[in-house]
């Protein structure tokens, strides 16, 4: 029989000011993207794992291999959130080295159980009033991601 694998995802975000949403801002009012009024960045963390129930550790992974607790805070799951999030990962077949990164991390800290751990970017978008999906993916296209090498994942 199959082993189901069952995936949890962390967001590592920025704990205070967000340098790099307020860039992203920039360059989507550069485009003449309209109705932009702030963009939030940080990194996502797909988890997957083959038991059976939700791995204990998840929390202590964030928490002492994922954040810098200096300067990030995470969440475990998807944070709710009113704007539109826009997900970037490495196509399947393009080496992940982040992801290869944090499972030796995983390795040497002693933690098992994590099959596999892709990495990715976050970035959510906010609007007075929603953005068109349109919108959506030419600033995702021209500014987030490169299309030979990365996916997408767009969700309102």
């Amino acid at each position: 029989m199959k082993k189901l694998k069952r995936e949890y995802s962390v967001e590592v975000f920025p704990a205070g000011r967000d340098f790099r949403g307020e860039a992203v801002l920039r360059s989507v009012r550069e485009l003449g993207v309209k109705g932009v009024s702030r963009v939030r960045t940080g990194k996502i963390f797909i988890l997957k794992y083959g038991g059976k129930e939700f791995p204990s550790a998840l929390t202590e992974i964030a928490e002492k291999i994922l954040t810098d607790a200096v300067c990030e805070k995470f969440c475990v799951g998807e944070r709710k959130r009113k704007g539109v999030g826009i997900s970037v990962f490495p196509k399947q077949g393009v080496f992940d080295a982040e992801g290869k990164t944090l499972m030796d991390a995983l390795a040497i800290a002693g933690i098992t159980g994590i099959d596999s751990v892709s990495c990715g970017m976050k970035y959510t978008l906010f609007s007075e009033k929603p953005l068109s999906p349109k919108n959506c993916a030419f600033v995702a296209e021209k500014l987030l991601y490169n299309g030979v090498i990365e996916k997408v994942i767009i969700k309102k």
